[in-house]
């Protein structure tokens, strides 16, 4: 079975025990896309971000949004000034994060799956794949847990964190 490359979908090909001994393999983006990823500034990033059809924020060490895609704006129904400069908690509007101190601040915090996926990701460098993680928040004046799949990859001095899914809680 051929693996598929986490950022465009292309088919990867299948590496050899040499190639992996020797750091050729992806860890899941292809070629092309790690070319991209790793010769452009981080001020292109978004260009080439926003030519994905999956969901992608950039966040800094601290969880705050530098940039969405496209599409993270349209599944977040939110504009790009609605959410740059916005920690995770606020952008994925999480109950904790109206409370004194906001996102990050609270005692809740600390067992934030979502902040600690992108936190962890930025202090080691590893790659998370799939994450589930649970956000409350308010719909409709009540809170709704929501489930959200993330996986993220550090690039440079920013991480990379794409929604596989946000759905609501069974």
């Amino acid at each position: 079975m051929n693996a598929k490359c986490a950022w465009c979908g292309e088919e990867l090909t299948e590496r050899t025990g040499t190639e992996r001994d020797q750091g050729l393999v992806s860890h899941g983006i292809c070629d092309s896309c790690r070319r991209t990823f790793f010769s452009r500034s981080l001020g292109e990033l978004d260009l080439f971000l926003d030519t994905l059809a999956v969901p992608v924020l950039v966040m800094d060490g601290d969880a705050t949004v530098r940039y969405a895609n496209r599409t993270a704006q349209t599944l977040l129904a939110k504009d790009l000034p609605e959410v740059r400069g916005f920690k995770n908690g606020d952008v994925f509007e999480c109950v904790n994060a109206r409370l004194p101190g906001g996102c990050g601040k609270t005692d809740q915090c600390p067992g934030c799956l979502l902040r600690r996926t992108v936190e962890e990701t930025y202090a080691t460098g590893g790659r998370r794949e799939k994450v589930p993680t649970l956000v409350t928040r308010f719909s409709n004046g009540r809170p709704q847990t929501v489930r959200a799949i993330v996986s993220t990859e550090k690039i440079d001095n920013v991480v990379l964190l794409r929604i596989d899914a946000l759905d609501p809680a069974e």
